[in-house]
């Protein structure tokens, strides 16, 4: 069984059309109470590390590094992809 999350609704429609499982819309913090999973895959925005971005790093806030340490910490994954 899949979970996503995204923040994006249009995502969301697309997860939910070509995987069909469960996809919620919203953005995540190191706070949210991540569900149990063996694998766990993460695609944060890059507009802060991107070369052609305002390059602010950790100080943007969508910087989603965090909130996938935070993730990997509760949930403790067989597998974590981070892309």
């Amino acid at each position: 069984r899949l979970t996503g999350y995204e923040m994006a609704p249009d995502a969301v429609a697309t997860y939910q059309t070509n995987l069909g499982d469960d996809c919620h819309v919203g953005k995540l913090s190191p706070s949210f109470a991540f569900p149990a999973a063996d694998v766990l895959l993460a695609g944060p925005p890059c507009q802060p590390f991107s070369l052609t971005g305002m390059k602010n790093g950790r100080h943007d806030a969508r910087d989603g590094f965090p909130t996938f340490v935070a993730a990997v910490r509760g949930v403790r994954p067989q597998i974590a992809v981070l892309e």
